[in-house]
């Protein structure tokens, strides 16, 4: 079993043109074909930190496909750094814009295009290029300690298995059972942060290290920086599908603390949880899709996740 981190997504940005409702004689201005190369604009400190987002942006063009006025926010990302990228993007597509057209005629004429910054996926972690081998094999070393590391954890969070056989059991201490591993799973949450934060910040170190050969470091601090947002885009997916597993159990807690099937045994017989409630099927199926998505993210990563879903 391997609990890695190797992923790499490249910063990409995608341009939509926003005004589909006009009529087929009536056309607003937008990007031309040879507007900018796109992911110039990706703000870097963004990329790092994994953060994506649509901005929209509202422009005035004249009929040459020139701004008659400085570009203007439409509509917010929610992050300022992609907000400022896709106002930069528009400024510097000045003269590369598709002019507004009536009637097939060019005019001046104002419009709004998204700009979608997003991270979208490549290779592994950067172990095998040529360009720097000191470093990859720096990078292995590191991604070792970590898969150990994160092994042994897992082991000791134990299986979410538990939580479908201490519903079946129908036993008292199955919300024991529930509060345990939902605090496990927490503690896990905190100690792969920790480890990941760690992780990120050795490999950040290489782009510095005296030891390790000049040409080397120049070329990794050109290729790191879409890996390295890749793997905090990776590590949040995880962490929040591991809390979903956390929410899940806990309010499993609360239905088997408040249940009926709680009850003293009838007929000398422990009673089950009831197999045709709701509301416990919907827990029970939240708690598969939390285990579900985590399986995916580490299964497309080509991990193994560290147990199976039932």
């Amino acid at each position: 079993m391997r609990f890695s981190l190797a992923a790499c997504f490249l910063a990409t940005v995608t341009v939509f043109a926003s005004d589909p409702s006009r009529a087929s004689d009536r056309r607003a201005p937008g990007p031309a074909a040879d507007f900018p190369s796109l992911d110039s604009y990706y703000p870097l400190a963004a990329a790092r930190a994994g953060q994506q987002g649509t901005v929209t942006i509202h422009v005035c063009v004249d009929a040459h496909g020139n701004l008659t006025e400085p570009p203007s926010l439409a509509q917010s990302s929610g992050n300022d750094e992609l907000d400022a990228g896709g106002i930069n993007l528009a400024n510097a597509g000045n003269g590369h814009y598709r002019p507004a057209t009536v009637d097939g005629v060019l005019v001046q004429g104002c419009g709004a295009f998204r700009v979608a910054f997003k991270l979208r996926g490549s290779a592994g972690l950067p172990v095998n290029d040529p360009r720097f081998p000191t470093i990859g094999a720096r990078i292995t070393k590191l991604n070792d300690e970590m898969t150990r590391r994160m092994q042994g954890r897992i082991s000791e969070v134990g299986n979410p298995r538990a939580i479908g056989a201490a519903l079946d059991s129908g036993d008292p201490a199955a919300e024991r059972t529930l509060r345990e591993y939902a605090r496990s799973c927490d503690s896990f949450i905190d100690e792969t942060v920790g480890l990941a934060a760690d992780f990120l910040d050795d490999i950040d170190y290489l782009q510095e290290s005296p030891d390790i050969p000049e040409a080397e470091r120049q070329v990794f601090k050109q290729e790191w920086p879409a890996n390295r947002s890749a793997l905090v885009v990776d590590i949040r997916e995880m962490v929040e599908s591991l809390r979903d597993l956390v929410r899940v159990a806990d309010e499993l807690g609360d239905y088997v603390a408040f249940s009926v099937a709680r009850r003293s045994p009838q007929d000398g017989k422990q009673v089950g949880m009831p197999a045709l409630d709701p509301q416990l099927n919907a827990l029970r199926q939240r708690a598969r899709a939390a285990v579900e998505k985590l399986q995916s993210i580490m299964k497309a990563r080509g991990e193994v996740s560290p147990t199976e879903a039932r």
